[in-house]
Parts: structure tokens; C-alpha cells; sequence
């Protein structure tokens, strides 16, 4: 027993719970159903990941690589989960049937949390061969803020135009409203 826990450990599949030694967390076990918590909308980054085939269980080793940030150490189901560090707050939800991962970041080091979350999330990318995936930063023009859905730029484009001096970028939705890239 004791050796398939640490093989489990090993491969990521499970996690101890800091404020309860041996007990173990597999996320892929966990229930699909998310608990209940408030978010604060108000100054919220938001950003996505896109895949065009998503291997099953990158949540699952995120979650078991990111667990000392869980909120409350139970704010975590089957596809998502609610971290919480230096005064910020992240919701990552996987939606396996979109391809996609969803992350909201609030708070005043939000920033700084996620930078964690891609830093994270990028190592376990990077596990995987020819692994096609782009990252998606949303527009911030007063036409998409207004929108549930707004217009996504891949975050690869805003880097090149950023590289060639270029500071803004205009948006796909009407009336096309030219954006600072910052």
C-alpha cells in the first residue's frame, strides 16, 4: 500500500492534505459537483487556455501540483478548483467538451498568482509531444467589457506585436475599437 501511494505521488495523481497528515486527495475521484463560494467580478483578469486535442488530466496534475494553494483545502472538484495566495484569489475550471481551460484571477497580487497558474500549467504542457494549445488573453475595449463572451486574442500575437513596437491591437467586435496591447 504504502508504495502505490508513493507511486501515485510520483505520477501526480494524488496529494496529501497539509493540515492532515496521511490523507490523500485524487482529484480525478473527486466529485463533479463544484461547492459553493462567492467571487468578486470587480477587476477580475480573466484568461483561457485552447487546445485542439485536450488530453485528459491536465486539471487533475495541476490541482495535485498547485493543492498547498486550495481555498480552504476543500474549494476543489473534479474540474476546477479555487486557489488563494498573497491576497488574490483564482477560479481554474476545466471544460473538457470546449477544449478549454478557464481562469479568473481577483485580488490585489492577482498578477503575481497568475503568473503561478501559467507557470504551472506550462510545465505540464510541456509533457506532452506536439501538445497544441493556445492561450487566450481577452479584450479589455468598452464594447467587450460589457460582453459575457468577449473578442480573445491569442496571447503569442500580442507578444509579437508587442516585440515590433506595435501598442494596441484593434478588437473583432464592432465598432473595432483600436486597444492598448498593455
Amino acid at each position: 500500500r504504502p508504495e502505490l501511494l508513493r507511486l501515485m505521488m510520483n505520477f501526480k495523481l494524488c496529494y496529501e492534505i497539509p493540515s492532515s497528515p496521511n490523507t490523500y486527495i485524487a482529484p480525478q475521484l473527486l466529485s463533479a459537483k463544484q461547492p459553493e463560494y462567492v467571487w468578486n467580478e470587480k477587476e477580475t483578469l480573466l484568461l483561457r487556455y485552447s487546445y485542439g486535442f485536450m488530453p485528459k488530466g491536465i486539471l487533475t496534475r495541476f490541482i495535485v501540483e498547485i493543492h498547498r494553494w486550495i481555498e480552504r483545502e476543500n474549494c476543489v472538484w473534479k474540474t476546477g478548483v479555487v486557489l488563494s495566495k498573497n491576497d488574490a484569489r483564482a477560479e481554474v475550471i476545466e471544460l473538457y467538451h470546449r477544449k478549454e481551460i478557464r481562469i479568473r484571477v481577483s485580488g490585489h497580487r492577482r498578477r503575481d498568482l497568475l503568473t503561478t497558474i501559467r507557470y504551472e500549467l506550462d510545465k505540464i504542457h510541456d509533457t506532452y509531444e506536439r501538445l497544441k494549445c493556445h492561450t487566450l488573453v481577452p479584450c479589455n475595449c468598452q464594447t467587450c467589457i460589457a460582453k459575457e463572451e468577449p473578442h480573445f486574442y491569442t496571447f503569442k500575437n500580442l507578444e509579437g506585436r508587442l516585440a515590433n513596437q506595435k501598442i494596441t491591437v484593434e478588437c473583432d467586435n464592432p465598432p473595432y475599437l483600436d486597444v492598448n496591447i498593455s
